[in-house]
């Protein structure tokens, strides 16, 4: 429910700013500096793959699930910090978000639903400023938490939330409209790695049984920001 809310104030926040935006003149080109800190908003679409392999015991003796296919909504806040030098843009950027991006496959009788909850990243950003148009790269720390629905065995049901750690890297293009005001378009490609759980509450086999999943993705985000200058 949380990231849901999470994700509809995200819609909101941004057409209630785009609308301001409209009516915002755009600075002098020669006037914008880019240092200083920001928060903002962002809404986005993802859509990627995972692959799932079960384990029983010491031997990889089960095979793996066919690969899933996941995507959908996600959107949610950011905040960072730029320094400007000539056309140099360098900083720092945090953001979390709810989604709403989930996909299921099946192997026989077996099936997994995953369903992608929350998403969370720390990363770097370098660019070369245009006056008051910003091309950037970013890249970094990424991590989520992932809900798998497993069952194995038909009418036993394992609900199973997962954190994962890994990377995202990417670029986009930011537009000022004033010195407190710009928007962007965003692209990234984000790859968790692979995490080993037991799944909870069914039995099996009658050795240890381990799900192995590997998840990466791709998303693109449409975003506004808040600008309050260098310190």
């Amino acid at each position: 429910m949380l990231h849901r809310l999470l994700l509809a104030g995200a819609f909101a926040g941004l057409t209630f700013a785009a609308a301001q935006a409209a009516d915002v003149e755009a600075p002098p080109p020669e006037s914008f500096d880019w240092s200083g800190f920001y928060v903002g908003a962002q809404v986005g679409y993802g859509w990627g793959d995972f692959d799932i392999k079960i384990t029983t015991g010491d031997l990889d003796a089960e095979p793996p699930f066919p690969n899933g296919d996941f995507d959908g909504v996600l959107g949610g806040a950011h905040a960072g910090y730029n320094f400007q030098a000539d056309q140099f843009v360098f900083g720092l950027e945090a953001d979390i978000e709810a989604s709403d991006m989930d996909g299921s496959d099946t192997w026989g009788q077996e099936v997994e639903d995953v369903d992608v909850e929350v998403l969370g990243s720390l990363r770097a950003r370098a660019g070369i400023a245009l006056d008051n148009l910003l091309l950037y790269a970013t890249g970094g720390l990424a991590g989520a938490e992932i809900k798998y629905t497993t069952d194995i065995i038909p009418g036993s049901t394992s609900n199973n939330n997962v954190d994962y750690w890994g990377y995202t890297v990417g670029g986009g293009v930011e537009y000022a409209f004033s010195e407190s005001l710009s928007v962007r378009l965003e692209y990234r490609y984000t790859d968790l790695g692979e995490e080993t759980f037991n799944p909870k509450s069914i039995e099996c086999f009658p050795i240890d049984c381990k799900l192995h999943g590997d998840v990466d993705f791709h998303a693109v985000r449409a975003g506004i920001s808040w600008h309050f200058g260098a310190l």
